[in-house]
């Protein structure tokens, strides 16, 4: 079960920074749906309507799975639930505080300020191979366990999780259709989270393992490994040529 983009016509330097952001804003159209524009340009629907059995399953060449599919399969040892969750500074809410108020059972958060280059002050740029292996060691997500990324606006910031995956060799990484709204417009439970919850220490530490990592300090056992995939990420002098 394998989601596309295998051809390697992704034009990933679009998503440097912040995933690729300005170019959507000035086409007018969101950020994540703009990141599967790029993945699948003929086949991507415009608001990911599938048909309802489509919607049950997890089809090989679809990177989305359904609110449905995900309450079937919550809770077995390989399917592993991140909440991405992401807002514009404008929008004046935070993201890891709404985590800790609902979020999908057994979903840790992934905080796409911290799982970062540190070398840069430009946001958001793509951590290191070794960064981000220490982090996802550190959410306990192996090579084996089939990634699920959500967020709280439905399909803004879960992509971008999608592509980091993909762009470090993990195939086995899905979008939830509609995200955390659609889960919860579909009648599906969501729990709190305390500070001194498994989940919420493990996200702690998934950011402190990117910070030691650049720091040159040791860390943790590394259960995931990477192999990074350059034909899914454009460096800004490739960009600057293309251009």
């Amino acid at each position: 079960m394998l989601p596309p983009t295998e051809t390697g016509l992704f034009p990933s330097f679009l998503l440097l920074g912040t995933g690729g952001y300005p170019l959507a804003w000035e086409l007018g159209i969101s950020p994540a749906r703009f990141v599967f524009f790029l993945a699948n340009p003929v086949r991507r629907p415009r608001s990911l309507g599938l048909s309802a059995a489509r919607r049950s399953v997890m089809a090989q060449d679809d990177p989305v799975v359904s609110a449905q599919w995900l309450h079937e399969h919550l809770g077995m040892p390989d399917v592993k639930v991140l909440d991405a969750s992401w807002y514009m500074p404008v929008e004046n809410r935070d993201p890891w505080k709404e985590y800790q108020v609902a979020h999908i059972p057994g979903a840790l958060f992934f905080d796409l300020d911290g799982i970062v280059d540190r070398t840069t002050d430009l946001p958001h740029m793509l951590p290191s191979e070794e960064a981000f292996a220490a982090a996802i060691s550190e959410l306990d997500i192996k090579n084996q366990d089939k990634v699920i990324v959500y967020d709280g606006k439905g399909f803004f910031s879960a992509p971008r999780v999608w592509w980091m995956f993909r762009v470090f060799g993990h195939k086995k990484v899905w979008v939830l259709d509609g995200g955390l709204p659609q889960w919860q417009a579909s009648g599906f439970n969501v729990e709190k989270a305390s500070p001194d919850d498994d989940a919420v220490l493990k996200s702690i530490a998934a950011n402190r393992a990117v910070k030691r990592v650049y720091n040159g300090e040791q860390t943790n056992t590394i259960s995931f490994q990477t192999e990074f995939q350059p034909n899914l990420f454009w460096a800004l002098e490739k960009a600057s040529d293309f251009f």
